[in-house]
């Protein structure tokens, strides 16, 4: 029970924080509606920053457990975790973006009428 007094005001947080990232997504619904590719890479990005949250995690629970974070050098850790932060950022972004691209430019055009597919087609269906 005290596991639960513990860990559970966290779900909670994270629930809030998610619902935050649903009002962000809600704000920039007329942009996605016009350009639903976007819609797709909504979980690389939902994957990403959870990646990105755990693996800070990790490296700040690895330093407190081999008693790496020494009094008085909290700003120089800040500072390189910080720089870290956005090499990795700056590096997967660039790859997030190309390959966002090169999967765009993949889907077919609507001006094109030849690659669409009408949503009442036989092809527009292929579960079946």
């Amino acid at each position: 029970m005290t596991s639960l007094f513990y860990r559970h005001p966290w779900l909670q947080l994270n629930l809030l924080t998610a619902f935050i990232a649903a009002a962000v997504v809600a704000f920039f619904q007329g942009t996605l509606d016009s350009l639903v590719i976007l819609a797709v890479f909504l979980p690389v990005l939902a994957g990403q920053s959870g990646n990105t949250g755990c693996q800070a995690l990790a490296v700040a629970l690895r330093g407190m457990t081999l008693g790496e974070l020494n009094q008085g050098r909290e700003r120089t850790l800040v500072v390189k975790e910080a720089l870290l932060g956005l090499a990795n950022g700056a590096l997967v972004g660039i790859t997030a973006g190309i390959g966002m691209y090169v999967f765009a430019r993949m889907q077919p055009r609507p001006e094109d009428p030849a690659q669409t597919v009408p949503f009442n087609s036989p092809r527009s269906h292929s579960w079946q």
